[in-house]
């Protein structure tokens, strides 16, 4: 026996999702292409700028640069965000603007920081000056 559990506000927003023109999916699938082509274009600008920038090698330029990929990362989830609910709010009238940006901004903070956690903990440590480098 199994129960299934019924969300009428939920099922209330998928009545009418045929409608005139490009189906909801390619309208989804376009915003998302246009939200992380201008995000991750102003990350990957950002980012490159920053690692082509001169300065020494340190630990607090790693954890410095860890930071402003995180944040530039963080804005380019609000731009996926924002791109979204251009296409959802049709469909979805009672989805507010500012909550959907800012937990798929979240989302981004959340996959930024554990992707620059782990590429900095695999990363070569800094060394300092004269020092060798391990073996």
């Amino acid at each position: 026996m199994s129960t299934r559990v019924r969300a009428p506000a939920f099922e209330a927003g998928f009545s009418g999702l045929r409608s005139s023109g490009p189906s909801l999916w390619l309208r989804w699938v376009g915003a998302n292409a246009a939200g992380e082509l201008a995000g991750l274009g102003v990350a990957a600008l950002v980012g490159w700028s920053l690692l082509a920038a001169p300065g020494e090698d340190t630990l607090l330029s790693h954890i410095l640069l860890a930071l402003a990929l995180i944040a530039v990362g963080t804005f380019e989830g609000a731009v996926v965000g924002v791109a979204q609910w251009a296409v959802l709010r049709a469909q979805f009238p009672a989805l507010g603007r500012m909550a959907w940006v800012e937990a798929t901004a979240l989302g981004a903070l959340v996959a930024w920081g554990s992707g620059c956690f782990r590429a900095h903990s695999w990363a070569p440590r800094p060394r300092a000056r004269g020092h060798p480098r391990p073996r």
